[in-house]
């Protein structure tokens, strides 16, 4: 069964999209991730306070223009980074998104952060949250 011309053009088109969009989203993880090693300096210098800013969250939202949400991700990621290794990784190369690490550093060990990245690689936000809210993993150790 042949397709049409119409049909061809229209899956080239696809095509191009997925693959911009696909090289796009690796530009925005590797910029999100350096975002997160910012927040990681701001933490480990205690720098955040300075200029007033009540929290790192607070320094990010004023400076960068992050929601409050947003900000939090990446202060947990950034706090969380050196045991997340793979996840960090993951995110430092394009392959994982922020979203995707910030519900990993949320609710994974660092026992089982490796088991849950590679399959994060292939999944969506919301599959990768019903996954990890499946499992009895213990509290990741409160940070702050």
């Amino acid at each position: 069964m042949s397709t049409s011309p119409l049909a061809q053009s229209r899956h080239r088109r696809q095509q191009q999209l997925w693959a911009r969009t696909a090289t796009v989203a690796g530009r925005l993880n590797r910029a999100q991730a350096e975002l997160v090693d910012i927040a990681a300096e701001l933490i480990e210098d205690r720098h955040w306070g300075d200029g007033g800013f009540k929290t790192p969250e607070h320094h990010l939202v004023v400076r960068a223009g992050l929601s409050p949400a947003h900000a939090g991700d990446v202060v947990r990621v950034a706090r969380r980074r050196s045991e997340l290794v793979e996840a960090s990784a993951a995110l430092e190369a394009g392959e994982l998104s922020l979203d995707q690490v910030a519900v990993i550093a949320r609710a994974v060990p660092a026992s089982h952060q490796a088991s849950v990245t590679a399959p994060a690689r292939e999944a969506t936000v919301p599959q990768l949250r019903r996954a990890v809210a499946r499992h009895a993993f213990p509290a990741p150790p409160a940070t702050r």
